[in-house]
């Protein structure tokens, strides 16, 4: 028989290479030359779609959660102090600007606003064991800057960002008009800069500039999307069982021509046995 092969000395038998119409495909053998490729990775995937898809729809509902529930808003206003002095020189104001702009983020101001917050009702937010924390009197300055060489006036920006819209607009506005106030007259070392300042623009409207719930339910479906595609992948890859016919004819190059079904996990086979062992049962009686 051309069949089979025998090993005289070891008496063993062996089926030999598959012929022509069983032989390995060349192209299955570049493939396994060239390691594991983007379409095996995404057979992988594909395989555990079922994983895939619980894992965008947690990543989905955890972004939506942390949006809606967990995420904290940040409300942010803007207001504008204008620094002019008609007699001046651009570098006198542009001096003075700078001189203003500095004194408006010093701890005797921020002393002064956070004393105006608690009054306004905020106390909570500016004091720290009952007494005012300037720590907690939190916004910036900003100056922008112009091309024009015979303007004189000069503007600094107030921004302030906080959890609560209206404490935003009511901070920029205790900001600008605590400044001018020290300014005119409540402090001597400023008395020189007296009448540079005025409130060009009131605190606008508070907008809230934390990320937004469509951005951070995205970035929960893509985290969800890695996820459950390196699940897919690390199942695959620590698997050691074959698992179909085409798996078993690639590691062993040959053809599969039969497969012995299991009947053990059979409901209708366990039935029949049931039956059987009854029909026994009264046949012994």
């Amino acid at each position: 028989m051309e069949n089979y092969l025998m090993d005289s000395e070891n008496e063993n038998y062996s089926l030999p290479r598959p012929s022509n119409n069983a032989k390995i495909e060349q192209e299955d053998i570049d493939e396994e030359e060239s390691g594991i490729t983007l379409g095996d990775i995404w057979r992988m995937i594909k395989k555990h779609w079922v994983a895939l898809v619980i894992c965008l729809f947690v990543g989905l509902a955890g972004g939506v959660t942390y949006g809606k529930a967990i995420k904290k808003p940040k409300y942010q206003s803007t207001g504008t102090m204008l620094i002019n002095k008609d007699q001046a020189t651009l570098n006198d104001a542009r001096t003075w600007a700078g001189v203003i702009y500095n004194y408006c983020t010093t701890g005797q101001v921020k002393e002064a606003v956070g004393k105006k917050m608690i009054e306004l009702g905020y106390k909570t937010s500016f004091t720290t064991n009952g007494t005012l924390d300037t720590s907690k009197v939190k916004y910036t300055a900003s100056m922008p800057t112009f091309g024009s060489t015979t303007n004189t006036s000069l503007f600094i920006d107030i921004s302030a960002t906080t959890s609560n819209a209206k404490m935003s607009q009511d901070l920029v506005d205790t900001v600008m008009t605590t400044t001018q106030e020290l300014i005119d007259g409540g402090d001597t070392q400023m008395s020189s800069a007296k009448g540079f300042v005025n409130i060009s623009s009131k605190a606008s409207e508070a907008k809230d500039t934390s990320t937004s719930t469509v951005v951070i339910s995205l970035i929960g479906i893509l985290i969800g999307a890695v996820v459950g595609a390196a699940y897919g992948i690390i199942r695959e890859l620590t698997n050691v069982h074959v698992s179909s016919k085409i798996e078993l004819e690639n590691l062993t190059g040959y053809k599969v021509i039969g497969m012995i079904p299991k009947y053990g996990e059979d409901k209708n086979t366990g039935n029949e046995d049931d039956d059987n062992k009854k029909g026994d049962k009264k046949h012994a009686k």
